[in-house]
Order: structure tokens, then C-alpha cells, then sequence
């Protein structure tokens, strides 16, 4: 239950976040700066598999038919039937695989960067956790565009990220 918990306040922050982070992804793109196009956390290989198999993806990176479905900021992987026959039960949702982070970190990017911290990212706004004996090793998978040159990135979940244009290299004296 604090899982799932977890994951309504994370929905509800990407809410919160959304038109601020709108306005920067505007402000980024008149700039030629760090556009955040997707991202997702969880276990990417699942989602990005679940994205290729579906007929549209929306510009959250959710599904909007097909084998997954797209929960506000929640994508689920689909493995759970959407109705169920009159004599079954009511079959609680399997945990999530991912979610859907884009807005949380378009909003985190000032200046055409965006730095996260080398710990777990699922503490920081947006975020969510997922069930460890689910999604045991998160990852964070990003497809951004930076000065119009459109990159993907996938870290681990504890790993430093350093997007951006004034982004120091650590050799840099």
C-alpha cells in the first residue's frame, strides 16, 4: 500500500509540475536548450519493449492503445486484464514496471541543464518507487534534444547525471 501510495502522490506531483515544466520546455526550445522528449524510470527495457510493440505513443511516452496502458504519469505493462468475466474476482493491478518521469525532469532543467544526484532517483519529485523484488536494479532512460541534436542517455539508478550546456567535465580545471 505505501507503494502505491508512493506512486498516487508522484502522479499528482507531475500534475503539480506540469505547467511550470511546460513553460521551461518552451523558454528551452525558443533557446535551442534541453528539451526533455521522454523519459522513464523503472525497468526501461520493459518499457521501451511495451512503446515499439503499441500502435501511438503520446508525447508522454505512454500508450494510448495496445498491450500497455498510460495511468496519468503510471505506465503499466498490460499484463493484468482491463475486464474480467462475471464470476472472477476483482484482480488488483500488477505493480508497475516504470513511470513516466518526463515532466519532473523537464522542470528540473535551469539553463539548458539538468543534474541529478548519484543516489537512488526515486526520491526526488516526480519520482516513484517500484517494487524491489519487481524492478530490482531501476534504471533511468532519457531521449532529449540539446542545441537541436536529439541524444538518448540510460543510467543506473544510483549514477550521476549531467545533461546541458554548462555542464563542467570533471577533468576541467
Amino acid at each position: 500500500e505505501d507503494e502505491e501510495n508512493s506512486r498516487r502522490a508522484a502522479m499528482v506531483e507531475a500534475r503539480l509540475l506540469e505547467h511550470e515544466a511546460a513553460v521551461r520546455a518552451r523558454e528551452e526550445q525558443e533557446n535551442n536548450g534541453l528539451i526533455i522528449l521522454a523519459a522513464l524510470y523503472g525497468d526501461t527495457e520493459a518499457a521501451l519493449a511495451n512503446a515499439s510493440s503499441a500502435p501511438s505513443i503520446d508525447r508522454f511516452g505512454g500508450t494510448e492503445q495496445g498491450s500497455g496502458r498510460y495511468e496519468g504519469g503510471i505506465v503499466n505493462d498490460g499484463s493484468c486484464p482491463s475486464s474480467m468475466t462475471e464470476n472472477s474476482a476483482p484482480l488488483s493491478p500488477p505493480p508497475p514496471l516504470w513511470i513516466d518521469v518526463r515532466i519532473a525532469l523537464q522542470y528540473a532543467v535551469i539553463d539548458s541543464t539538468l543534474v541529478l544526484p548519484g543516489r537512488t532517483k526515486r526520491t526526488l519529485r516526480g519520482f516513484a518507487p517500484l517494487p524491489q523484488r519487481v524492478v530490482p536494479q531501476p534504471q533511468l532512460w532519457i531521449r532529449y534534444q540539446l542545441g537541436g541534436v536529439m541524444s538518448t542517455t540510460c543510467i543506473g539508478d544510483l549514477d550521476e547525471l549531467r545533461l546541458g550546456t554548462h555542464v563542467r567535465s570533471p577533468l576541467a580545471t
